[in-house]
């Protein structure tokens, strides 16, 4: 066994080659630097936040692209989210709001991963769609009316005191009317109210190749899943919004919990969402 000190040793060697090779980086052959800010949420004093940032970006490479927002920084990705045709469309078309902003990566991986999905077979599922903004940003990237699949948007759209959902700006008694009317020109969307897990054995469908999870609700969710996987073709996608942040963190111990017998396990990602593959 080697000395601990010579493996130290031969560690920052190691590590002062990478850092002068990082150095000695040929910019102008890679793809253009960008920059994206977003909104950050859970942030108690903006003004230290924001000198943090400055001082983070000034402490790496100027011409590395730098990300903010969602509650994450990055830097040195390529941002490949910016180039998605509804990202741009948005951007372009000054139609991204800030709360857009907020899940931007967060929906270009939703997208991607429903589009690798159509081909397996079943329909997709948006359990706890809200406003619809995100079903609505879907439906234009993946051209669904072309696929024959149904796209099923559940939610409960007027939580009540008791219903352990976390209220929103747009919770009310209008909105599931609203949703409706957002998705009128499309035949391919079923608008459903009602209580998850139980209204899905009322309006459901029979094969799933994708679902998107944001209930915010622990036992809501687990429930969900308990009605979702032994309908999932095999290949298919579970997408869950919460499961990796801290604040909502019950949600991922109840998933965990309910997984663990069949050995199934979620790939946590860095943008905070669950990856759940059932095979």
């Amino acid at each position: 066994m080697f000395p601990a000190k010579v493996l130290v040793a031969n560690q920052i060697a190691v590590h002062s080659r990478a850092m002068r090779s990082k150095r000695d980086i040929d910019y102008d052959s890679l793809l253009p630097s960008r920059t994206f800010k977003g909104v950050s949420s859970f942030v108690h004093d903006r003004e230290k936040f924001d000198e943090g940032v400055r001082l983070i970006r000034e402490s790496v490479p100027a011409k590395f692209a730098f990300f903010q927002g969602d509650d994450m920084i990055a830097w040195g990705r390529t941002m490949s989210f910016l180039d998605d045709p509804v990202v741009s469309e948005d951007l372009k078309g000054g139609r991204m709001t800030k709360p857009d902003s907020r899940i931007v990566w967060r929906t270009y991986i939703l997208a991607n991963l429903a589009k690798a999905c159509i081909a397996l077979g079943g329909d997709l599922m948006e359990v706890g769609c809200y406003a619809g903004r995100t079903a609505e940003k879907l439906v234009r990237r993946l051209d669904l009316s072309k696929t024959g699949r149904t796209y099923w948007l559940y939610d409960l759209f007027d939580p009540q005191p008791g219903d352990g959902h976390i209220e929103q700006e747009h919770h009310g008694a209008d909105l599931y009317e609203s949703v409706r009317e957002r998705f009128a020109d499309h035949d391919f969307v079923r608008v459903v109210r009602g209580r998850v897990p139980d209204v899905l054995s009322e309006q459901g469908p029979e094969r799933v190749c994708f679902a998107h999870v944001d209930l915010n609700n622990p036992e809501a969710e687990v429930g969900a899943l308990e009605w979702i996987i032994p309908r999932m073709a095999p290949g298919g996608m579970i997408l869950l919004d919460d499961y990796g942040w801290l604040p909502l963190s019950n949600q991922k111990k109840a998933i965990d919990a309910h997984l663990a017998p069949s050995g199934r396990e979620v790939i946590e990602l860095p943008t905070g969402q669950g990856l759940l593959i059932v095979s």
